[in-house]
């Protein structure tokens, strides 16, 4: 929903767009697997042990949730995997990127992510994310702010791109979605 929010409306609050989209989150919700680990803040669980296996499982969800998210629109997304050597060369005026951050990784706002993800710009050596994961982590604190990289998009967290690498990422799954208007 992050990436969906960045793409279609980005200057809305999270709060204000999740209103106007609920119905897109239900069908989200309705596509994702073991709901009750994902509900609980376990993550989903594919019930497979290898990275690959389930790296091509994940990706097939995003794919089909953006199918969902994309229904009776004007817009569709195109979704590719890309190396994390490519990360600074992504256009961020109409894409994003989903990736999951290692138990390693620190963000400003928390130091043991194990989280998914969604980058909104690039700024500076860092990174603007959107991660629901933030409100958690820093309650009565949190607060969205608004990237002025190339896009104005709300995010609420930030990692430096230089720690961006094998121990904090899972490198080989680094998914760059972005929106075409019909």
């Amino acid at each position: 929903m992050n990436a969906f929010k960045a793409l279609s409306d980005p200057s809305a609050t999270a709060y204000s767009f999740s209103n106007k989209q609920r119905t897109k989150w239900q069908k989200i919700i309705a596509l994702t697997p073991s709901l009750q680990n994902f509900s609980s803040g376990f993550g989903s669980d594919f019930g497979i042990s290898t990275l690959d296996a389930a790296g091509n499982i994940l990706q097939n969800l995003i794919f089909n949730y953006f199918e969902a998210i994309g229904e009776k629109t004007k817009n569709t997304y195109h979704i590719t995997k890309i190396k994390n050597t490519e990360i600074e060369s992504v256009n961020f005026k109409n894409s994003v990127l989903i990736f999951c951050l290692k138990e390693k990784a620190e963000t400003e706002h928390y130091s043991d992510a194990d989280h998914w993800v969604c980058c909104v710009g690039k700024q500076d050596g860092y990174l603007h994310l959107a991660c629901s994961h933030v409100l958690f982590e820093i309650e009565d604190k949190y607060e969205e702010m608004l990237s002025n990289t190339e896009k104005e998009r709300y995010f609420n967290t930030s990692i430096e791109l230089s720690k961006f690498r094998k121990s904090t990422i899972y490198t080989d799954q680094i998914f760059c979605v972005r929106i075409v208007t019909i």
